[in-house]
C-alpha cells in the first residue's frame, strides 16, 4: 500500500473520530442547556426556604444545636462520566486544601465513578456512591446519597457536613465548599411577632433543616453537572480543534505525495518514451527515389 493511500486511510479515520466527538459536543450543549434552567428554577425554591428559615430563627434562635469540628465528614461531587478535562483533579486539590487543618480525622463520600478511580486509595474514602450522567438521574441518585449519610450518622455520629462541588457562572466555572444550613444564623426579626406553627419548634425545624437539605443537594448537584458538561465542551472543542489541524496537515502531506506520485509517473513515461525512440531505426535512413521515366 503506498503512502498516499496509507495516509488517506488515516485521515479517514480522523474524520470518523470529528464526527464522533462533534456528537458529543452537541448533547453536552443541550444538556448544559437545559441544566442552567433547572439550576435557576432550583434556586428560587432554595431562596424561598431560606427566607422561611431565616425569619423562623430570627423568634426561635435556640432551636440550633452547636455542632463540633473534630470529625467532618466531606461529599465530593465528582464525575460519572470523562471528556472532562482536571474536572476531578481540581475538585480533588481543592479538597486537600480545605482538610489540611483535621486531615486525619476527615471521612470522604466520593460520588462519580472517574473520582472513585482517583480516590480509592485514600483510607479516608467512608463510602463511593455512582454519581448522575444527566439531569434526570439526579432524584435517584441524591435518594441513595441520603440512605447513605443516615446510615453513616447512625454508625459513626457526623459533626459537620461539608459538600464540595463545581459551580457554574457567567465567565466559566468555579469550586465552591458548602456547608448546608450553617450558613443560617439567627438574626433581628423582621416582623414583631413569630411564625404561627402547628408543630413544636423543635420537630419544625428538623423537618426543615432535611427539607432545605435536600433542595440544597439538588441545586448543588445540577451546578456541578452543569459546570461538568460547560469543562466537556472545552475539551471537546479543544479536541476538536486539534483534530482539524491534524486533518489540515495531513491534507498538505497527501497533496505532496500525490505531485511526488504524478511527477514519478511523469518521470517513467519520458523514461519509456525516450527507450521507445532509442530502439526504433535510425531516422538517417532514407527511401530509395523512383527511376525516372
Amino acid at each position: 500500500m503506498s503512502k498516499r493511500r496509507q495516509l488517506e486511510l488515516h485521515l479517514s479515520a480522523w474524520q470518523e473520530l470529528r464526527t464522533i466527538m462533534a456528537a458529543f459536543k452537541n448533547l453536552s450543549f443541550i444538556e448544559a442547556q437545559k441544566l442552567r434552567r433547572l439550576l435557576a428554577t432550583q434556586q428560587q425554591v432554595i431562596s424561598n426556604i431560606e427566607e422561611a428559615a431565616a425569619d423562623f430563627l430570627a423568634h426561635y434562635p435556640q432551636t440550633i444545636a452547636g455542632t463540633g469540628e473534630h470529625a467532618p465528614l466531606y461529599v465530593l461531587l465528582g464525575s460519572e462520566r470523562g471528556f472532562c478535562g482536571d474536572f476531578n483533579e481540581s475538585l480533588l486539590t481543592s479538597f486537600r486544601e480545605h482538610s489540611a487543618s483535621h486531615a486525619a480525622t476527615t471521612r470522604i463520600v466520593a460520588i462519580g465513578r472517574k473520582l472513585h478511580a482517583r480516590i480509592s486509595d485514600d483510607p479516608r474514602l467512608t463510602a463511593s456512591l455512582a454519581g448522575p450522567s444527566i439531569a434526570e438521574e439526579v432524584p435517584a441518585v441524591l435518594l441513595r446519597i441520603v440512605d447513605t449519610l443516615n446510615t453513616l450518622q447512625s454508625q459513626h455520629p457526623v459533626s459537620s457536613l461539608r459538600v464540595l462541588h463545581h459551580e457554574i457562572f457567567d465567565t466559566g466555572t468555579r469550586l465552591r465548599l458548602r456547608r448546608p444550613f450553617e450558613d443560617l444564623r439567627p438574626r433581628d426579626p423582621a416582623l414583631p411577632y413569630p411564625p404561627l406553627l402547628t408543630l413544636p419548634p423543635a420537630s419544625f425545624f428538623h423537618a426543615l433543616v432535611d427539607h432545605h437539605l435536600y433542595a440544597v443537594l439538588h441545586g448543588m448537584f445540577y451546578s456541578s453537572l452543569a459546570a461538568e458538561q460547560q469543562q466537556r465542551l472545552q475539551h471537546l472543542e479543544g479536541a476538536i480543534q486539534r483534530i482539524d489541524k491534524k486533518q489540515a496537515a495531513g491534507w498538505l502531506r497527501r497533496n505532496t505525495l500525490r505531485q511526488e506520485e504524478i511527477t514519478e509517473e511523469i518521470t517513467l513515461i519520458l523514461q519509456s518514451a525516450g527507450k521507445l525512440r532509442s530502439e526504433m531505426p535510425f531516422a538517417s535512413h532514407t527511401l530509395p527515389r523512383p527511376d525516372p521515366l
